[in-house]
């Protein structure tokens, strides 16, 4: 298994870096502004929705790894 996940270290990493270079070679070309920066008072419900749409991946991949759930019936959740 740890095998299977460092042989997608590499390409995930090389994905990311050019997705990455592509948004902002893109950005620049078409003169995209900044954006405001964040008030802090935002933050905590930012942080609030970022982790409620990671709820469902930590429940599915958690019943795998417990055992409690088949991949099919994971998917069924």
């Amino acid at each position: 298994m740890a095998s299977l996940f460092m042989a997608g270290v590499i390409p995930g990493l090389i994905l990311l870096v050019s997705l990455l270079l592509t948004g902002y070679l893109i950005a620049r070309k078409r003169g995209y502004e900044k954006g405001d920066p964040v008030p802090r008072s935002e933050v905590p419900g930012i942080l609030l929705h970022g982790f409620l749409s990671l709820t469902p991946t930590v429940i599915i991949l958690g019943g795998i790894i417990s055992g409690g759930l088949t991949a099919t019936e994971s998917a069924a959740i």
